[in-house]
């Protein structure tokens, strides 16, 4: 698979551990989150005390009553399948079949669950997709495999280049748009 979208950062790519100490500044701490992650990556499933952790920190509570429906068999086994596939298609959509759980969420539990999100070698985690973190490399959301999969192909390239970890790069571009664009709403596309 190979990236079909061009992506460029609206800043200085020297600028990442800046936006990203800004992000946990003005954002707040994310260690429990990250902790719930690192549950997921060791038992190979996410909990469904972790799952719902993550899910409410990503969507910030807007689906709850969706996500709050799934059993912890359903959140274990659809984790399981998204924790060990070779198929990246079947790892994003086999969380997005957990009620609630749309692709943001689903890259959010890839995300933290992923090796290393934490580390400078980026070479196998997963970006958070987000309409924020897009606007700050220049795209617009498109809720599709192919967007998703360009966009993990452009991060895990720009975190090696950069030495930094998916997630401090993750906060950066996150933190970039939302203090550049207060008052403006982000929004999806249709098509």
């Amino acid at each position: 698979m190979t990236a079909i979208t061009k992506f460029s950062m609206r800043f200085p790519k020297s600028k990442i551990p800046y936006w990203a100490e800004r992000y946990c500044s003005n954002q707040g701490d994310d260690s429990a989150e990250v902790l719930a992650g690192d549950h997921a990556r060791a038992a190979g499933f996410y909990t469904r005390d972790d799952f719902l952790l993550v899910c409410e920190w990503k969507s910030r509570g807007r689906p709850r009553r969706h996500y709050q429906r799934n059993s912890d068999e359903d959140v274990r086994r659809q984790s399981a399948i998204a924790l060990t596939s070779g198929d990246e298609s079947t790892r994003i959509w086999s969380l997005d079949t957990l009620r609630g759980v749309g692709l943001r969420t689903a890259t959010a539990l890839l995300h933290l669950a992923s090796e290393p999100c934490r580390a400078a070698a980026a070479g196998n985690s997963y970006p958070i997709i987000d309409v924020r973190a897009l606007w700050s490399l220049r795209c617009e959301y498109r809720e599709t495999f192919k967007l998703w999969w360009s966009y993990v192909l452009a991060c895990r390239a720009l975190a090696v280049e950069c030495r930094v970890s998916m997630r401090d790069l993750d906060r950066a571009l996150w933190e970039y748009s939302f203090e550049t664009q207060r008052g403006v709403k982000c929004t999806k596309l249709t098509s």
